[in-house]
């Protein structure tokens, strides 16, 4: 971590240091306070219209729109999960919002397994398989780095991101 390089107690650190790391602590948490703004309808719309869009990692040409880190498909498919992730989220209503999924993964198989192991780990807890149930993949950029739904019963039971991590 970036700003864990740098001292923020009177620990010898320079006022240049401690500077540096204030304005980038100050960034990371307000970077993306407006990113969210509007409606999930205007969202899913916008979704609908950037995932029609064969970008670098789809075959296509590179478009930051959507294959950028942070670029509008990532940050509209991350403003949708924010009304999608509570446990317990009908699948009609990820339907709704996201259309269908670009796959069904089965579990437990090595498949979902291999979509699991991708999948980023929040709160230091452990990745889990589904030991029933299905992953619905969402791609973002391709088969590269996808949104991943765990369902179980027709119900949301969690939300991570497969990433490559190149």
């Amino acid at each position: 971590m970036i700003l864990g390089d740098f001292p923020w107690r009177g620990d010898g650190g320079n006022k240049m240091n401690r500077v540096i790391y204030w304005v980038l602590a100050i960034a990371a948490c307000c970077g993306n306070s407006r990113a969210c703004e509007g409606d999930a309808a205007q969202w899913a719309k916008e979704f609908a219209a950037l995932r029609a869009v064969r970008g670098h990692f789809e075959g296509g040409a590179w478009n930051a729109d959507v294959d950028r880190w942070q670029g509008r498909k990532h940050r509209v498919m991350q403003c949708l999960v924010d009304g999608l992730s509570a446990p317990g989220t009908g699948v009609a209503r990820v339907v709704e919002l996201m259309g269908e999924p670009d796959a069904r993964v089965g579990c437990p198989s090595a498949e979902c397994e291999g979509v699991a192991r991708l999948m980023e780990v929040r709160d230091g807890g452990a990745r889990s398989v589904p030991a029933a149930g299905q992953l619905w993949v969402y791609r973002w950029r391709g088969a590269h780095d996808r949104l991943v739904f765990t369902v179980m019963d027709g119900k949301v039971s969690g939300v991570g991101w497969a990433l490559a991590l190149e």
